[in-house]
């Protein structure tokens, strides 16, 4: 909770990864508030006061889950919420606001999200497959997979477009982005 939180305001890529994260780990542990305040709480390294803020959040999560349908697989409204944000800024910031920076991380990275998108069996907007790319390489890296340069590199194209797009999030969330004179009337 306190991670996320903090991530929420400050980098917002990073608490969709982190959710994702925490998701996965609920699902993991098959949803057993004993198994999360064992494995994950309790050596949290917090006072005993944050330890139970801590386990109300991973129970509360749990039952978001239970409740949203998605003890198997798919994401938290509220973390779909945030993507859904982020793909309408994507989508602001190339065809209105026509940030030529952004432009350019896209064109870098649009070859490797069409080919991500080819090799899956849902269809992922552009930021979602980005994020799914990112999420994979993490997974990959933790269970010690060989990896190719060339994924790596296919990654590191949307971890440069995610990284500009959640700075111009958080300008966003500020009322600090600057959009054309065209829009303002």
């Amino acid at each position: 909770m306190f991670i996320s939180e903090n991530k929420k305001h400050n980098n917002i890529a990073e608490y969709v990864i982190y959710m994702w994260q925490i998701e996965a780990i609920i699902r993991s542990l098959h949803f057993n508030i004993e198994d999360i305040k064992y494995t994950i709480v309790e050596q949290s390294g917090l006072d005993d006061q944050k330890q139970i803020i801590l386990l109300k959040w991973y129970s509360d999560l749990m039952k978001k889950m239970k409740d949203q349908r998605i003890q198997e697989k798919g994401h938290l409204i509220e973390v779909r919420e945030v993507l859904d944000e982020l793909q309408m800024l994507h989508d602001m910031l190339l065809n209105m606001i026509k940030d030529d920076k952004y432009i350019s991380l896209f064109n870098t990275a649009k070859p490797n999200i069409h080919e991500l998108k080819q090799k899956s069996d849902k269809m992922y907007g552009d930021i979602e497959t980005c994020f799914n790319g990112l999420y994979g390489l993490m997974q990959m890296k933790m269970q010690k997979l060989d990896i190719t340069e060339e994924t790596i590199d296919a990654v590191n194209t949307f971890s440069a477009m995610i990284a500009l797009l959640a700075r111009k999030y958080h300008d966003m969330k500020a009322g600090k982005l600057a959009f054309p004179k065209s829009m303002q009337n």
